[in-house]
């Protein structure tokens, strides 16, 4: 345990390129649709996350939105009684 929080506590630059370099060499060690395949898994582990903070903030924009519509309609519904 001590080893890992010396490599990213002290050395997280080198020990993230040592990383990517790692993978990008286990990929060209595949095939072709296995080299896809695998590049898909890893966009997805890192990615994932942003793309669910996008679609909550989509989401909360979408919210917004209709709730100024539904206090406009019943600002006209009540003006209307």
């Amino acid at each position: 345990m001590q080893f890992l929080s010396f490599l990213f506590e002290k050395h997280l630059d080198k020990t993230v390129i040592v990383i990517a370099v790692a993978l990008s060499v286990f990929l060209l060690t595949l095939g072709d649709d296995s080299q896809v395949q695998t590049a898909r898994s890893v966009e997805s582990f890192l990615l994932g996350p942003v793309d669910r903070v996008e679609s909550y903030f989509l989401a909360m924009d979408r919210l917004v939105e209709e709730n100024l519509r539904l206090k406009k309609d019943v600002a006209t519904l009540s003006h209307e009684r």
